[in-house]
């Protein structure tokens, strides 16, 4: 999985010059601003830390605690935090995911989870995309991301 590695720190990589005024600007992901894109992008490395770490004992549990409600809920509030503290909990969230899987043994990877009803494997797959399909920094301003604060929305219905 060194390629979602490369991905996580590309990220970071990314957000790193990027301040409070910056994290609140609009994303390419409308009615997301970029502290919305971060913190979905950490809460979705929870959610697939929790989906292998609950697959090893052999249990199925929710893609996020709390189900789609407790997801935007947690986008909602989340995006708002200091770029500083967003930039973190990324960080050590997808740390704690990368430790999880290097625990796995490979006929673990083909153990069920509930996201879409596939495998942990799936989960690495679609995590290794999830950068590139929601890119958080300030060198996509081409892509849509405008300088305009964003009023308060609800987070879209995305997994």
């Amino acid at each position: 999985m060194r390629w979602v590695s490369r991905a996580h720190v590309h990220v970071e990589e990314l957000l790193d010059g990027l301040g409070d005024e910056q994290m609140v600007r609009d994303s390419a992901l409308p009615g997301w601003s970029r502290g919305h894109v971060v913190q979905h992008l950490t809460d979705n490395a929870r959610a697939f830390e929790r989906q292998a770490r609950f697959a090893l004992n052999g249990h199925l549990v929710d893609m996020y605690d709390g189900g789609q409600q407790g997801r935007d809920l947690s986008i909602g509030r989340g995006a708002a935090r200091p770029a500083a503290h967003l930039r973190e909990e990324l960080r050590l969230a997808q740390q704690a995911l990368e430790e999880t899987w290097i625990q796995l043994a490979p006929e673990d990877w083909r153990r069920p989870v509930r996201f879409r009803n596939a495998t942990v494997l799936d989960t690495a797959l679609a995590r290794g995309r999830r950068p590139r399909a929601h890119p958080p920094g300030q060198e996509h301003a081409a892509h849509g991301c405008s300088s305009a604060k964003p009023k308060h929305r609800p987070p879209p219905r995305r997994t």
